[in-house]
């Protein structure tokens, strides 16, 4: 679930975002070895993004990785 938070401004997009989400977390649900992890939590600044706003920079797999280390640890 990566990607800048674009839903404010794009209504349409944030209501069908949310239906595979929810299904993701309902199949998660059944494997008690199943982890979801946000990406906003893992990409939590802008300048993590490239110029798109939607892929990471450079910078920001490098955070990423180190956040998601910690998370998994």
């Amino acid at each position: 679930l990566y990607g800048a938070d674009i839903s404010k401004s794009a209504i349409d997009y944030s209501k069908e975002f949310e239906k595979p989400v929810k299904v993701l977390y309902e199949h998660a649900q059944k494997y008690k070895n199943a982890i979801i992890i946000d990406g906003k939590k893992l990409l939590d600044k802008p300048y993590y993004f490239s110029a798109d706003l939607e892929h990471p920079c450079d910078f920001g797999h490098l955070m990423e990785g180190l956040k998601l280390a910690k998370i998994i640890k």
